[in-house]
């Protein structure tokens, strides 16, 4: 009896002798939509990040003009400021024949009727 194997021996070797049924073509179809599934989110995310990327570049590009529109907006300013001080005005408008006043402007005052 001792040389015998036992009924629930010989059942286990003969399970292990069996192929493996998950590798099997049956499990592969049966799971084909999560597949797709899957294939379809993979597609999403690439494309997420290409789409990322792209916006991350156009930015970038919308930062650079608007440092340069800072530039000339601020040299633009200081040339607009430099023209306006007086001395600057009054040799501007010299060939025009308008002059600066020496004297202090003379203040009008209206009677009460008016």
């Amino acid at each position: 009896m001792s040389e015998q194997p036992s009924n629930n021996e010989h059942a286990t070797q003969d399970k292990q002798h069996q192929p493996v049924k998950f590798a099997g073509s049956y499990v592969l179809i049966k799971n084909i939509p999560f597949v797709f599934f899957l294939g379809f989110l993979a597609v999403i995310y690439i494309a997420n990040a290409h789409l990322a990327e792209r916006k991350v570049r156009q930015i970038q590009v919308v930062q650079k003009e608007l440092k340069q529109n800072r530039w000339k907006y601020m040299s633009i300013k200081s040339q607009l400021m430099n023209d306006c001080r007086q001395d600057v005005v009054a040799t501007k408008v010299k060939p025009l024949g308008l002059y600066e006043l020496k004297s202090k402007p003379k203040k009008i005052v209206a009677e009460n009727g008016y």
